[in-house]
């Protein structure tokens, strides 16, 4: 049983880091295009 639960938490665990790290990157490639957004209206 406790070997079951340990990879459960471990599955768990890195699941949320990809998570986590997809947000991360979603988020910066949106302020990247928002700011590509705001210098188009700039220029125009």
């Amino acid at each position: 049983m406790q070997e079951a639960l340990f990879h459960f938490v471990l599955a768990s665990s890195i699941l949320m880091g990809v998570v986590f790290l997809a947000l991360m990157i979603g988020s910066v490639l949106g302020e990247r295009l928002d700011r590509k957004r705001l210098r188009n209206r700039r220029l125009n």
